[in-house]
Formats: structure tokens, sequence, C-alpha cells
């Protein structure tokens, strides 16, 4: 009965039900909207992390070496042994797909007329392909199995050095010892490293070329890929638990700890989507509050007559509240049409933008998350009830004989 007169008393003021409707359903499509664009762009920004930055998901170092590795390299460096009997360790571990030694350095890289600095990443020529995954195919960098003195250069200091697939260069580096060292290379790929920071420095090469350089059998830190990105929490504080018991003073870091762009952009994407979810609800509440405040005056005399013919208080302040749920249900389900509409539209127009920091053009796409569409759809629901509740109570304490004679 109760949910009979909730929706027959929706219909009395088609005009304004209609109005609050359509606040609430451009609300939850904002929500949605929003919230899906930044569930892609998180997802975007995990794979540019993971393969992009070549972080994988976990990396091991020796304790200390995230913030002392790059002034004292030498002190950090794991020796062929340590690496052989991690490795082993590690592989242990299910959720583990492959394990990889790494090495970094800097120095010159010349054409022979013109030398700029360089940042290289080593790694082993056939675990390079794994980590990089489905980005390797659409932004390049890949070292040929047969050629450990082949390099693939970041695309902006190719074209400051004027170099090309099938051309050569000069490496200059120290050694960990502090000597000078050099090496002629071939570039096999020219590749986009993603982001416009490094696209002017980076280099790609090989475990082998890095060890030559620096005169090391070593690596300094292992880059674990595992199965799922899902899991990397919780392998990792097994594997921290495993060294432990082991007896080796290693740290373990994941990707998310070691990618600040990742948590800056994230922490700032987050703050934007509080701001705009408290602006949805803060207009949600008044309107549903200023709308039953409104129902309540017009209907005095009809709730003494409620109350007159028996109809406890709790039942009108379920029949109020039932009616705020139903135009907020109504709200989210012509706000859902709107998400799967204006989000197909958006992700199959081939828009495009370049975020900051970035070197190249990504997809504008809206990811549509069954778990946010629910969450915000409850959360509407149960505030639409509470701002239901407070002129609801007004009215189920509304003296009867006063009700009644109500003009």
């Amino acid at each position: 009965m109760l949910l009979k007169l909730a929706m027959r008393n929706l219909t009395r003021n088609r005009s304004r039900s209609l109005a609050i409707i359509l606040a609430i359903s451009a609300g939850f499509a904002a929500i949605n909207l929003f919230g899906g664009y930044i569930a892609n762009v998180f997802s975007g920004l995990q794979r540019q992390a993971i393969e992009g930055e070549k972080l994988g998901h976990l990396t091991i170092a020796r304790s200390g070496y995230f913030e002392r590795g790059g002034i004292n390299q030498e002190d950090f460096i794991l020796s062929t042994e340590e690496i052989s009997r991690i490795t082993t360790l590690v592989m242990q571990f299910a959720e583990v797909e492959l394990v990889s030694p790494r090495l970094s350095l800097s120095g010159l890289i010349s054409d022979g007329d013109l030398s700029t600095i360089f940042i290289g990443d080593a790694l082993v020529r056939t675990d390079l392909q794994h980590i990089r995954k489905e980005i390797r195919p659409q932004r390049g960098g890949f070292l040929q199995p047969g050629n450990p003195f082949g390099i693939s250069v970041s695309k902006n200091l190719a074209q400051a050095l004027a170099l090309e697939p099938g051309s050569s260069a000069v490496l200059f580096t120290s050694t960990l010892a502090g000597q000078a060292n050099a090496y002629d290379v071939d570039i096999i790929d020219i590749y986009d490293t993603g982001t416009a920071a490094t696209n002017d420095k980076a280099i790609l090469l090989s475990l082998e070329l890095a060890r030559n350089l620096l005169t090391t059998e070593g690596a300094e830190r292992l880059t674990v890929v595992l199965n799922s990105a899902a899991v990397t929490e919780m392998v990792k504080v097994r594997m921290k638990n495993l060294f432990a018991e082991q007896g080796l003073d290693l740290e373990v870091r994941t990707w998310e700890s070691l990618s600040a762009f990742y948590q800056q952009v994230k922490n700032l994407f987050n703050l934007i989507f509080s701001f705009i979810f408290s602006i949805v609800l803060v207009i949600v509440v008044m309107s549903i509050m200023n709308t039953m405040s409104m129902v309540v005056i017009e209907r005095t005399r009809e709730i003494g007559t409620l109350r007159s013919l028996g109809m406890q208080r709790w039942r009108v302040l379920g029949m109020f509240s039932l009616e705020g749920l139903l135009i907020a249900l109504v709200g989210c389900a012509l706000g859902l049409l709107i998400v799967l509409s204006v989000g197909s539209v958006v992700n199959i127009g081939g828009l495009s933008y370049t975020p900051p920091s970035a070197s190249s053009p990504v997809r504008l796409l809206v990811d549509f998350k069954p778990l946010l569409l629910f969450g915000s759809m409850t959360m509407l629901s149960v505030f639409a009830i509470v701002s239901s509740f407070i002129p609801a109570r007004r009215a189920a304490n509304t003296d009867i004989t006063n009700a009644l004679r109500h003009v």
C-alpha cells in the first residue's frame, strides 16, 4: 500500500518530479562518465608504468638501493650467484612469470659529429619483449637476440643525432671503478618512451653490453613480472617474508610505489572526483529536501486525514521515504541510459588528446565500471532516503487536528 501511495504521489506534480529526476540523472551520469574516464586513465598509466617504464610488477634490490643506489651504484650490485639464488626462490611463486636482471647507466652518445647525454636501461634481450608486451608493437623498442651491441634509441634523441635503424653510434661512459669506457653500437630500433621527459635521452641496450661498459658481471636489481597486477601487493608481502626467512637483506617495491608520475596523477584525479561527487550529493540532497518540504506543506490536510484514519507515524515516514527512493531510482535509471549512450559515442568517436608530459596522443575512452555504477546508485539512493526523512518526520509528527484545519 505504501508503495502504491508513493508511486501515485509522484505523478501528482509531474513537472516537479521530472525536474528532480533530471537533476539526479545528470549527476549520476556525470559521476560515472568521469569515473569511467578516470578508470581508463589509471589503466593506461598502469600499463605505461609496468610495460612502458619497464618496471614490471615488482622490483627486488639490496636494502637502501632505492634511496642511495643512484649515487653508490657499485655498493648495491648483486653478484651472479646472488641473482641465481634469488631467481630460484622467486620462481617458486605460481604468480611469477619472469625474473629479469637489470642495470642502469648514463653517459654520452655520439654519431661522430654531435654528442649528447643518454640514460640507458639494460635488460636481457629476450626478456624485453615479454616486459613490454602490448606497448612494444605500438611504440617500438626491441633488441635483436643475435646482436649484443645493438641498441634502441628514443625518438627525440634519434632526431637530435640524425640516427636511424642501420646507422651506428658510440657510447661513452664510466665503469663502476670510475675509468672511461666506450663501445661502438648499432642502432636497431627507434622507439617512443611515452613520456616527454625521457624521449630525448633514453636508450635500451642489452645486459651484456651494459656489463661490458660498467665492467661488472652482476646486476643492480631484478624485475619481476606477474600473471596479474591484482596480486602484486600479496606477492610482495610473501616475497619479503621469504627473503627474511632466508636471511637475505633485500627490499621489494611495487610498480605503483616506484612510479611517481602515476601516484601524482592518481591523487589529482581522486581529488577532482571527490569534489565532483560532493557537489552532486549536495545538489541531490538539497533538491529532494526542498521538494519533499513543499510536498509536506501541500499535503498537510491529506496527512491529517490519513493519520485520523489510523495510519501510524512510521507508515507516514515510510511513504515519504519511499517517494524519495523512487525518485532516486528513476533518476539513476535514466542516468544509466545517458552513461551508456554518451560513453558508447565517445568510445566509437575515436577522439584523442595529448596528456601533460606525454610524448604522443592517446584515445579518449570511457570504461564502464559496474561496481562504480552500482555504488553511485546505492549512495544516491541512501542519501535520497535520508534527505526525505527530515521533512517526512515533520509530516509524521504533525498534530492531526491542526493538519485537518490546514489551508
